[in-house]
């Protein structure tokens, strides 16, 4: 009577998986890339928001990763845990794994394959718009300006031609 309640249950779960695929699910917070690609303007709006996308934990203004490690500036606040640049300040336990470091890198990086998304989108443009394109080749070049300025270890994402 077990194995036949055990089958059952196999066959029924068995029918459940196959019923559903992973592809009748779309996928919810996600642009498809034709709605992206059908206003380039708002991909430029959306790459022009990461110069203002800076907090604490990830500065645009490098101030943790030059002044304040060269003794020109203070880490300030109430005390040594409300960031994690103390260890930049003191340099005695400075490690390489911070998360500081890691995450200026990954914003930069983002705010990069944003702009490399406004570029591609105003590429397949009936008639691309030239000041739109030069202003996201500009803040690309800015961000790529921060990364190699901060030694974060420079590599060119681009697929396009420049």
């Amino acid at each position: 009577m077990k194995k036949i309640k055990l089958y059952i249950s196999a066959l029924l779960l068995s029918a459940f998986a196959v019923s559903c695929t992973v592809d009748d699910v779309k996928p919810q917070g996600t642009l498809d890339e034709e709605t992206a690609f059908s206003s380039p303007d708002k991909l430029v709006t959306a790459a022009y928001a990461k110069l203002g996308d800076d907090w604490y934990s990830y500065p645009f203004n490098l101030w943790p990763y030059g002044d304040m490690s060269a003794d020109d500036c203070l880490k300030g606040g109430s005390g040594e845990n409300d960031t994690g640049y103390h260890p930049m300040e003191i340099f005695t336990t400075l490690q390489p794994d911070r998360g500081e470091f890691d995450e200026l890198w990954y914003q930069l990086y983002s705010a990069i394959s944003r702009c490399n998304r406004a570029i591609e989108a105003i590429n397949k443009m009936e008639t691309p718009d030239a000041k739109l394109l030069g202003e996201v080749k500009f803040l690309r070049a800015h961000f790529y300006y921060i990364i190699s300025f901060s030694r974060c270890g420079t590599k060119y994402l681009s697929l396009l031609k420049v």
